[in-house]
């Protein structure tokens, strides 16, 4: 992959990676030109998704290796979207990822434990009869369960919803 610019604060490589046998064990992972790891995901059912921020213009390699030796076809798509990563540590909050509600935030629960709280402010001025809506939904193909959104307000947790793989739209 070569990227001709450098990428703006608000966009991010993201590269799919979709092998349709789920029973396959393998590793992608995008590289830099020297072939130091950026970013790596051992998905666990189907595909594996790559998000990276704050890359420079140059020359990427996405390496995807399978453990048994098996022929499988595969299909991969790179493109460079709107968005900002998270930060970790954002265990709690405050969460140390303040998401501007212009573009969409991405992130990584790693475990079951993993917990990612982004901060977001709204205006002074929005009228109290102002709809806010959060979209948060679980991305590729290897998603699985369910997972939690809690929104909290300056007095408190206001609402906690559930949030399936296909994604959830909150109001």
């Amino acid at each position: 992959i070569t990227l001709l610019a450098p990428l703006a604060n608000d966009e991010l490589l993201e590269i799919r990676a979709v092998e349709p046998d789920p029973t396959d064990a393998y590793t992608c992972q995008l590289q830099d030109a020297t072939g130091a790891a950026i970013e790596e995901q051992t998905p666990r059912h189907l595909g594996c998704v790559i998000y990276a921020g704050g890359l420079g213009a140059g020359d990427y390699y996405f390496v995807i290796q399978k453990v048994s030796t098996v022929l499988r076809l595969y299909q991969v798509t790179a493109s460079i979207i709107p968005g900002v990563l998270e930060m970790e540590p954002n265990d709690a909050a405050p969460g140390t990822t303040l998401v501007n509600l212009t573009v969409p935030a991405y992130g990584e629960v790693a475990l079951n434990t993993d917990v990612d709280v982004l901060t977001f402010d709204l205006p002074n001025d929005l009228p109290a009869n102002e709809l806010l809506s959060l979209r948060a939904e679980m991305v590729g193909t290897r998603s699985t369960g369910t997972t939690q959104v809690t929104l909290q307000g300056p007095n408190g947790i206001n609402a906690t919803f559930a949030v399936n793989p296909a994604g959830t739209l909150i109001r």
